[in-house]
């Protein structure tokens, strides 16, 4: 799929200035804050390993998706990829448009598009989108009997799928899943031995770059078992624990996503007459997989820059439909335009004095030695006036190792602290049992001068801070004992276990919203609350695997509702803890629970000494 060279060079003035407006970034600082503080992390990591050391939904090369000036040759390297990507997305949205419509036209319609949604998409996001209008236009224009996508092409998706993991690994799904379709298409294309080959070579690139580029970041192929698990435990977990509207469902969002994913798949049937029947099924998974990945990816966590990009991927398909002169194509670009237009929220300031700041600020990091410096010392300072670690504690983590919870792991990076963090190192997001248990062991097997930092403050979503990766907390609070606690910080230290053999208090089934009550302590025990929720029907289940969660499980503690994950709830809730003058927590004492779905409760009790 490629465009004749006096082509390009008649719309250079529009892809160079679509380039002038998308490509800086403004050189982003580290600052406080969840979301903040794992985009630090991908930045920072060091010798760090992945599936040993860290597990995430990022992998070591993620700092492409989410790039800081912490280091100068990460942040130079991440906008040559952005740059290329929105070259290659500019490329292809003209070469669609082309088939049927003048250059003239074509080019400043690609450029306006690229524009519009280059400030929501991710350059993993635009790769993909690059990638499934690459593949539909092969599909419904390659000559019978041949190769839709010449095999080298299908290697090369599969070697992109394998590097696009390693950066953020729902994206390589979803150019893995591209390329099985790609390897659909091409079935019956060729003599047999040909096939062979092509497929041999699909799977012989993406082991060989794969590796390769796990390897340049300095990661451990014997870590590479471990880090699938963990990536796809945290994929497949996403969903059910994170789903959530801010600040409340967007009846027209949903609406509109409606219309223009059926517009899509409307516009791809005129394409499939005449096809065989394997391109005809690639024709159709191609819009579909996009379909499926792009709403899973939008509207799980809904809010106004995650909503941009389902509208982003969609109105690429519909730019790329609506380049041809069959039945439906002005439907598809009406569906391509309500599609950006529903992701203008995210737009950035596009005023001469906005883009020459953003040129400005970039250039000077990446060519000025001492400017970078300057920004990364005066962000340090920034973070630090924030965060206002005792300097007490920072004199007792002197020479230790420490992971920091709940989330604020940019507290390392800010201090220079050794960081030694569980694999889950942002406690919300160890949702299942295999990630909290993961956590668990981590600091159970931690060394015995390994501290922990723990900051209270307020949490997202309406969380329980205690019950997000309860096993974890379950072993800090037997084998971990507060050092000093100052302000909204504390600092533990790793001690001989004080939790006893648990012994069980009963088993119920509980009805929906069924008030239970927690039978009183002597002032010596923790009790944990370990809740299995019935199983969903089958139609529940299907709804939320191709959709999302719509209703979250809640419990009601006391007088407080707090949001709950159905996977992790069987580990078991601390519900009560003792009154110690070294403990890992202050005193935690519910009464009562309520959960929003029936299920069964067992309530544990542990010994403490």
């Amino acid at each position: 799929m490629t465009l004749p060279r006096a082509t390009v060079v008649a719309g250079l003035p529009w892809l160079l200035l679509t380039l002038l407006l998308t490509v800086p970034l403004g050189a982003p600082l580290p600052s406080p804050g969840l979301d903040p503080s794992w985009r630090l992390a991908l930045n920072t990591f060091g010798d760090l390993h992945f599936g040993d050391d860290i597990v995430f939904t990022y992998g070591p090369w993620g700092f492409l998706d989410e790039p800081m000036i912490t280091g100068r040759a990460t942040y130079a390297l991440a906008l040559v990829v952005r740059t290329l990507a929105l070259v290659a997305l500019w490329l292809v949205s003209v070469r669609g448009l082309t088939r049927h419509w003048p250059l003239k036209a074509a080019a400043p319609v690609a450029s306006v598009f690229v524009v519009l949604v280059a400030p929501s998409a991710m350059s993993t996001l635009v790769v993909a989108a690059v990638a499934q209008l690459v593949l539909l236009g092969a599909v419904r224009s390659a000559p019978v009997g041949r190769p839709c996508l010449p095999w080298a092409a299908v290697a090369g998706l599969a070697a992109l799928a394998a590097v696009l993991l390693q950066v953020k690994f729902p994206n390589g799904l979803v150019v893995g899943a591209l390329t099985a379709v790609a390897l659909v298409a091409n079935l019956g294309a060729g003599a047999r031995r040909a096939q062979l080959l092509g497929w041999a070579s699909a799977a012989g690139s993406f082991v060989a770059v794969g590796a390769l580029a796990w390897l340049l970041r300095g990661q451990a192929l014997s870590d590479v078992p471990a880090w699938v698990r963990g990536s796809i435990d945290a994929t497949s977990g996403y969903a059910e624990a994170m789903a959530f509207e801010y600040p409340e469902p967007d009846v027209l969002a949903y609406a509109v996503a409606g219309v223009v994913a059926l517009v899509a798949l409307a516009a791809t049937v005129p394409h499939l007459r005449g096809l065989p029947v394997a391109q005809r099924v690639a024709a159709v998974l191609v819009p579909v997989v996009s379909v499926e990945f792009a709403f899973k990816s939008a509207f799980t966590r809904h809010d106004d820059f995650h909503e941009a990009v389902f509208f982003v991927t969609v109105g690429a398909l519909l730019l790329m439909l609506a380049g041809n002169s069959r039945p439906g194509s002005w439907l598809a670009l009406a569906g391509a335009a309500a599609a950006v237009a529903m992701s203008l929220t995210t737009l950035s300031p596009l005023g001469p004095g906005e883009v020459r700041q953003r040129w400005t600020d970039d250039v000077e990091v990446l060519v000025s030695s001492q400017h970078h410096a300057d920004e990364v010392a005066a962000s340090r300072e920034a973070l630090a006036a924030a965060q206002q670690v005792p300097a007490g504690m920072l004199d007792q983590l002197d020479g230790h190792p420490v992971t920091i919870d709940p989330y604020e792991s940019s507290t390392a990076w800010t201090y220079g602290l050794d960081w030694q963090p569980v694999p889950v190192f942002q406690l919300y997001a160890a949702y299942t049992p295999a990630l909290d248990r993961l956590n668990a062991t981590a600091l159970a097997d931690a060394p015995a001068d390994q501290r922990v930092l723990r900051h209270e403050g307020a949490f997202a979503d309406n969380r329980n801070p205690l019950w997000d990766s309860p096993l974890y907390h379950r072993a800090l609070a037997c084998r971990y004992r507060t050092v000093l606690a100052e302000a909204s910080w504390s600092l533990l230290a790793k001690a001989r276990s004080r939790c006893g053999t648990p012994e069980s208090l009963g088993v119920e089934h509980l009805d929906a919203d069924q008030r239970v009550e927690v039978p009183p302590g002597d002032g010596s025990d923790m009790v944990l609350a370990r809740f299995t929720p019935d199983p969903a029907g089958l139609l529940t289940r299907a709804g939320r695997l191709l959709t999302k969660p719509w209703t979250p499980m809640t419990v009601t503690a006391g007088e407080s509702t707090y949001r709950l994950s159905r996977a992790s709830s069987p580990s078991g809730l601390l519900v009560r803890f003792p009154t110690l003058e070294a403990g890992a927590y202050p005193p935690v004492d519910i009464r009562s629970l309520v959960f929003s779905e029936p299920g069964t409760l067992e309530l544990v009790r542990v010994p403490i000494s």
